[in-house]
């Protein structure tokens, strides 16, 4: 047997479950044997607790990393997933099971929190002048919205086209991970 995964798709669902348990429920996964040099193997109860530089729990199996609310889905499904998984909530390291949906790259970019670098107080707002431009991207198009001079009324029109082309309710209510320090 090979000791690296030469990709992802080598991890199985029984390989998995020998090595690790999640928690559906909790969203806790826990590596629960373990090799060490020389090809020992222990039983162990480690909790994936690791990060990256994103903010999602990543774990590595047989030297390729994987991130865990992806491997939460494997888990649960018995399919790696073909596409994205979304946190409903936002919180990257809420893992449980009823807080992922595999979605596309577009249905998961109308889950974004919202961008610390805003001025406006609502994403695709900006101030254009002594006015407020409002727009939105729908399927790679990008539709302006109007110029305001009331800047509530220019988040009015915004969060309403947010409606009207079915962004997830969460949508830019809470802090994004980008521009963390």
């Amino acid at each position: 047997m090979q000791w690296k995964f030469k990709n992802r798709e080598e991890l199985t669902t029984l390989y998995f479950k020998e090595h690790f348990s999640y928690e559906p429920t909790t969203g806790v996964m826990r590596r629960i044997k373990r090799y060490f040099s020389k090809g020992q193997c222990k039983p162990c109860d480690i909790p994936i607790t690791e990060s990256n530089n994103r903010g999602y729990y990543w774990v590595n199996i047989r030297g390729l990393y994987f991130l865990v609310h992806r491997l939460a889905w494997f888990h649960e499904t018995g399919k790696h997933p073909d596409g994205e998984i979304d946190h409903i909530n936002g919180d990257r390291k809420d893992n449980r099971y009823s807080n992922l949906r595999l979605v596309d790259a577009f249905e998961n970019s109308r889950n974004q929190g919202e961008r610390k670098d805003n001025t406006s107080g609502c994403r695709g707002v900006t101030r254009n002048g002594n006015n407020w431009l409002a727009r939105i991207s729908h399927q790679g198009i990008r539709y302006d919205l109007g110029t305001y001079k009331d800047k509530s009324e220019a988040i009015r029109v915004r969060k309403k086209a947010e409606k009207d082309f079915g962004y997830h309710p969460n949508h830019a209510s809470r802090e994004s991970w980008k521009y963390e320090n």
